[in-house]
């Protein structure tokens, strides 16, 4: 994988070094591109690899409203080699370091204002109105998994909205908002995304969860319940370009 990210480093004309920060089972590379930019590579089976279309993933995450806080995409790249396809993306590197770097549940206090709140309900509002085709949870997977761990039937029919698919606390900045890795975004049940980052909570104390409110529908809503007691404060995660945490194994 590292020769992997130095091919991707000369084909997109930009310079890495490590430390490299590993992701999805040692099959995403990513590190530090110059002074401004972020360098991912994922490498997938070549009977695995699907075509990537313009309008879904990253790519199509450019094409997002400005009030969704993201990285953009800077140039990207796919090549195959050794029964390997390999996709390189170069986004804007992130200053302000994800709130929890080595795993997806919040563990400490992160220390979130009430405007940081704000700023997510609105960014998850305007990304519920993107017109999508994609299904990232699909109505089967739901049919499937409501009664092997809920011990219930699915609902009949299930409201849906465009979400992020992927809401959790290595892939949101602290103060100011980045929302990271936009690989899943697309149709998801509405609330998907807040009870994520809900299940992603649990294990904090009682302290650093957040209160979730009920005026929308969509996020469920993501706001401190505004009673003084706010918060002081998320499948395989994509290494995000305001973190760097090194993981193991990785592919040949």
């Amino acid at each position: 994988m590292e020769s992997a990210h130095a091919e991707a480093a000369n084909r997109l004309s930009t310079a890495t070094s490590p430390p490299y920060a590993w992701g999805c089972n040692g099959r995403t590379i990513s590190s530090r591109a110059g002074t401004d930019h972020w360098l991912r590579v994922e490498a997938t089976p070549d009977d695995r690899a699907s075509t990537r279309l313009p309008h879904e993933g990253i790519t199509g995450a450019e094409n997002l409203p400005d009030a969704v806080p993201r990285p953009r995409l800077h140039a990207t790249v796919r090549w195959t080699k050794d029964g390997w396809t390999y996709d390189a993306d170069l986004i804007s590197y992130i200053l302000q370091p994800v709130i929890s770097q080595n795993t997806p549940e919040l563990l400490t206090d992160p220390d979130l204002t009430d405007g940081w709140w704000d700023e997510l309900h609105q960014a998850l509002e305007v990304l519920a109105g993107v017109a999508t085709e994609r299904e990232t949870v699909r109505t089967l997977w739901m049919r499937r998994s409501f009664p092997l761990f809920l011990g219930i039937d699915a609902p009949d029919h299930i409201e849906r909205a465009t979400g992020h698919g992927d809401l959790h606390w290595a892939n949101l900045t602290g103060d100011p908002l980045t929302v990271m890795d936009w690989e899943r975004w697309g149709s998801v049940p509405v609330g998907f995304d807040a009870g994520l980052l809900h299940a992603a909570t649990a294990s904090a104390s009682p302290r650093s969860q957040p209160a979730y409110g009920t005026s929308s529908p969509t996020s469920s809503t993501l706001r401190p319940d505004g009673s003084g007691n706010s918060p002081r404060s998320a499948n395989c995660s994509s290494p995000s370009p305001a973190a760097n945490t090194p993981t193991s194994p990785k592919p040949s």
